[in-house]
């Protein structure tokens, strides 16, 4: 059975983002329309319809980077919930991120979650889970990049073990991503 590691940090100011992809971050349905015609390569039709079902209850964002007239990099967030674990009504939750198999190693993923977490920190979020299973080598670089510190859980059971890494730049950083 595979092991998760669990992770969790407190995020005062927003990253420093870099790269010229065009990044976003979705929180409504209007934005989520603009992504539409992307999206229809991304999923099923069930899972495009229960990611727009959760964003209009506010529940969940969807965040990406579009290069070349597609998405390469593409992730959600869920707001106050976790399907496995427990967490805080304020928490922000980075669910699975896929990245196209061609794109992989450019650092793509730590990108589109930077992106988000700085969407998030300017609404006022500053509470944020991210998992991955022990074997996922890329994304436990991602998670490092990202200042999350030490696993605060590595079992099966995602039991509620909760400690805190809090992280805050010297100077305030600009933030380039788009809300829509």
């Amino acid at each position: 059975m595979p092991v998760h590691l669990r992770f969790k940090t407190l995020r005062v100011e927003p990253f420093q983002l870099d790269g010229n992809d065009d990044v976003f971050v979705v929180a409504g349905l209007v934005g989520l329309m603009r992504q539409w015609p992307l999206l229809l390569h991304w999923s099923t039709i069930w899972e495009r319809f229960k990611l727009a079902l959760k964003i209009a209850a506010g529940r969940s964002v969807f965040f990406g980077i579009r290069s070349g007239g597609s998405l390469v990099s593409t992730g959600v967030l869920a707001l106050g919930y976790c399907r496995t674990y427990k967490v805080e009504p304020e928490a922000v939750v980075i669910g699975t991120i896929g990245t196209d198999p061609r794109r992989r190693g450019e650092g793509l993923a730590t990108r589109a979650i930077k992106a988000a977490m700085n969407a998030m920190i300017n609404r006022g979020h500053t509470l944020f889970y991210i998992d991955t299973l022990r074997g996922n080598v890329a994304m436990l670089r991602s998670i490092e990049k990202l200042g999350f510190g030490q696993p605060v859980s590595n079992d099966d059971t995602h039991s509620p073990l909760i400690t805190k890494n809090t992280i805050s730049a010297s100077s305030p950083s600009p933030v380039k991503n788009k809300i829509q």
